[in-house]
């Protein structure tokens, strides 16, 4: 297993400061955010897709500190209602697909998105729920009409350029849990589609992350891992759930709240997720994602990659057996 970093927490530095960051922190490998909600400073696949030397300079960057750049990140909305806005998440989607088979990078971590409830929606309409019917009947609609015609085509462009997607089951959008995971990587019939697990959303709903990694080993369906954590606010989930609109700077008022690797969640459970992707046959990338709104983004990688380096497998086990 390798650390990665998601290079989010580090919006205001150059890609060269960043991998300089990275190298330094013992780091061997990097996501670059491409555009969607992440920002594109570290990298903007329109601008370097204009010419082979801007992604040869790209990538002799990273080189340059020792690293690989493994995959990029896209968490957008290309289903919004809005044309404009789904129309420029598409081509970000679709830029960082093909800057990804360019680059040697194995996937494309990304968001499923989120239409509205009819054609004439203004805004993406959650559905989470089944009755009154109006809501089942919404949900089929998205399904069958925006969500797998999308990805479909998607999917066909993935293949072109031999990547994988990572699906982030994230809040609010219409992938959210293994189950929605794993239907539409059935509706689509596509092995490119996968997940991208991030343990802090696991968290967020309750799930268990080692049903959800022996789930989707089970399907060949890990392609990326992200270690975030999720801090849990028993008194405010015992007064109004999960689903919390609070403001992330409302702190303490917030059902969840997103926390550094191992300060949600203590050394036992990451061991236990760490073992068990093991098992499930991942032995990839454990990337970090670090939206502490406590802790630096330097302290964080720092303390991030001690605790990650106390409990990951750095090496193969080889042939080992018990007799």
């Amino acid at each position: 297993m390798k650390i990665g970093l998601f290079t989010n927490c580090f919006p205001d530095k150059s890609w060269e400061e960043t991998c300089r960051i990275t190298s330094e922190a013992g780091i061997r490998g990097i996501e670059p955010g491409a555009g969607g909600f992440p920002s594109t400073g570290h990298c903007k696949p329109s601008e370097l897709l204009k010419s082979e030397d801007n992604i040869k300079e790209f990538i002799r960057t990273a080189q340059k500190y020792g690293l690989e750049i493994y995959g990029f990140d896209v968490q957008g909305n290309p289903l919004h209602p809005d044309k404009g806005y789904a129309e420029k998440h598409r081509k970000d989607l679709e830029d960082a697909i093909e800057l990804a088979g360019r680059v040697g990078a194995e996937v494309v971590n990304c968001f499923a998105g989120c239409p509205g409830a009819a054609e004439d929606d203004p805004y993406p309409n959650w559905v989470c729920c089944y009755y009154p019917d109006y809501f089942s009947k919404a949900l089929k609609w998205q399904w069958e009409k925006k969500i797998v015609p999308f990805w479909n085509e998607m999917v066909l462009k993935a293949r072109k350029y031999g990547v994988r997607f990572g699906f982030e089951m994230h809040v609010g959008d219409s992938v959210y849990n293994v189950h929605t995971l794993l239907k539409l990587r059935e509706m689509t019939g596509a092995e490119e589609i996968g997940a991208c697990i991030d343990f802090g959303q696991l968290f967020v709903f309750g799930m268990d992350p080692i049903a959800c990694i022996k789930e989707l080993g089970k399907n060949n369906a890990i392609h990326n891992v992200h270690t975030q954590d999720t801090k849990i606010n028993k008194q405010a989930i015992a007064l109004k759930g999960v689903n919390d609109y609070a403001n992330y700077s409302e702190l303490n008022n917030r059902s969840w709240v997103f926390k550094l690797v191992g300060y949600g969640h203590g050394a036992e459970t990451w061991t236990d997720i760490v073992d068990t992707l093991r098992m499930a046959g991942y032995d990839g990338y454990l990337t970090i994602e670090n939206l502490d709104a406590l802790i630096s983004a330097e302290e964080g990688l720092k303390k991030a990659v001690k605790f990650l380096n106390s409990i990951i497998f750095h090496e193969s086990a080889g042939d080992r057996r018990l007799e």
